[in-house]
Order: C-alpha cells, then sequence, then structure tokens
C-alpha cells in the first residue's frame, strides 16, 4: 500500500516537477520498486541510511518501507524534488524517513541534527560517480564500519576507490 501511494505520489508530481522520465506503470513497479528492492537482502536492516540523489524517492523510500528498523534521510540538492520529498515523507507517515536538501558534499554544513550523525550506510542509484570529492564526501558521513551501496545500470562505470578509501563496499546492482 505504501509503495503504491508513493508511485501515485510521484507521478502526481511528475506532472510539474521533473522526477523521472519513467511514468507508464509497470515500468515504475518494475524500474524504480523492484529495482530499489533487489539488493536489499545485501543491505542493513538497521540503522541510519543516507539516500544521494534521492530525486523521486528511490531507492530510498522503498528500503524504508521494507526495512522498518532503517532510519532513511533522503538527500537531495534540487530544491523542488526535495520539496516532493518533504511532502512525500509527510503522506506516508513513516517514522524515520526524513527529507533534506543538499548535495552530501555539504551535508554536515545543513542546520539539521539529521546531517550531523554518522550512517550505516550511504545507498545511491542512477547517480554519477564521477564528480569530484564524491567518494572522500561519501566516506566522511559514513560511521565505523559503514557501506555505500550503487546501483548502476549494465553500463554503469565505477572509477577505481581512491587510495585508503574507508568505503567496504562499492557495488554495482
Amino acid at each position: 500500500r505504501l509503495l503504491a501511494l508513493h508511485a501515485e505520489e510521484m507521478l502526481l508530481w511528475n506532472r510539474r516537477v521533473n522526477l523521472t522520465r519513467i511514468t507508464a506503470p509497470r515500468e515504475v513497479l518494475e524500474k524504480h520498486i523492484l529495482d530499489s528492492l533487489m539488493p536489499a537482502a545485501l543491505l542493513p536492516a538497521s540503522g541510519r541510511a543516507l539516500d544521494v540523489g534521492s530525486g523521486a524517492g528511490y531507492p530510498g523510500v522503498p528500503l524504508r518501507v521494507l526495512r522498518p528498523g532503517l532510519r532513511v534521510v533522503l538527500l537531495e540538492a534540487d530544491r523542488k524534488k526535495a520539496s516532493f520529498l518533504r511532502v512525500l515523507a509527510a503522506r506516508l507517515g513513516l517514522s524515520g524517513l526524513h527529507a533534506l536538501e543538499g548535495r552530501i558534499e555539504h551535508l554536515r554544513a545543513i542546520p539539521h541534527p539529521l546531517a550531523r550523525e554518522p550512517f550505516d550506510l550511504v545507498v545511491m542509484r542512477a547517480v554519477r560517480l564521477d564528480a569530484p570529492g564524491l567518494f572522500p564526501a561519501v566516506a566522511a558521513v559514513l560511521g565505523e564500519g559503514g557501506l555505500f551501496a550503487y546501483w548502476g545500470g549494465a553500463r554503469a562505470e565505477v572509477p577505481a576507490l581512491p587510495e585508503g578509501a574507508r568505503l567496504r563496499l562499492l557495488r554495482r546492482f
């Protein structure tokens, strides 16, 4: 029910705000919802998670629905998309689901308590990994033993991790 409500709200907002090009119901199910949940068995079932570049809320929202013990922060740099995510979080009524506006490189400067604590899990889906400073920024927000999970398409290029990176996992799903 919550995943259907998420998709419904996303499609409604997508008419005004460009959240995604994927709007056919079957494609939303396959390419957004199921794709978000596919690697869930490999990810922590509880703790603090950060969804970087959350866009329309994928994979963060489906992961939070599937894993009630996971507290998820949806981080989105685009103001309109971040507004959508705040409305969505309120509409779904899930505790432990919050949206912040900003970039991971500047997360600690966001004046919100959720931006200051370390994360057990950082997830990215369909986000470019070649941005300068991205890996150090991810490493800076991960707690001890934290996990970084990346969902990329079949043609996604995964650059080499920087020397000495504290990233325990970088994986394409």
